[in-house]
């Protein structure tokens, strides 16, 4: 597994505010046949209102689809659904 401190110090990632991300539940994810990854576009927070750096998957395990109430989030959810399916049936 990467280790999310090498990732954060390289070169292009200095001096922003990272958001570090990873593998959400770690043994559903040994445990799956098919692996699905992710890549979002935005690296890094923007909002002026967070003072320290979080890491994505942390916030994403503390929280339950309707607590997110975003699209993408469902969304994803319902591809990760979907390829399952497929891939459990084939």
């Amino acid at each position: 597994m990467m280790n999310r401190q090498i990732w954060k110090d390289r070169k292009i990632h200095k001096g922003n505010f990272f958001i570090g991300d990873g593998i959400i539940d770690e043994e559903r994810w040994e445990q799956a046949t098919t692996k699905v990854l992710f890549i979002m576009k935005e690296a890094y927070e923007s909002s002026e209102e967070v003072l320290t750096e979080w890491n994505l998957n942390d916030y994403l395990k503390q929280k339950s689809l309707k607590e997110l109430a975003k699209p993408m989030w469902w969304s994803m959810a319902q591809w990760l659904k979907g390829i399952n399916y497929l891939s459990n049936t084939n």
